[in-house]
């Protein structure tokens, strides 16, 4: 997913409803930025998602235009 240079400023946040520490390090070896265990709870689920966005919002990345 981020082998093209264009792509390698996105992040790429993993959801998963896995607990398994393999599947969780297979993330990351794949290129993931974070990994993220779903909660059942709808309302627990959209909070993870608001910090998610929150926290990639406050990043400091490079400019995808800057990045070929």
């Amino acid at each position: 997913m981020k082998q093209p240079p264009r792509f390698k400023g996105i992040p790429v946040v993993v959801f998963t409803g896995s607990e398994e520490p393999q599947e969780v390090q297979h993330c990351y070896v794949l290129g993931a930025n974070a990994c993220v265990r779903k909660p059942i709870d709808v309302d627990a689920y959209f909070a993870i998602m608001r910090s998610c966005v929150e926290f990639w919002d406050a990043c400091q990345a490079p400019r995808l235009s800057s990045v070929s």
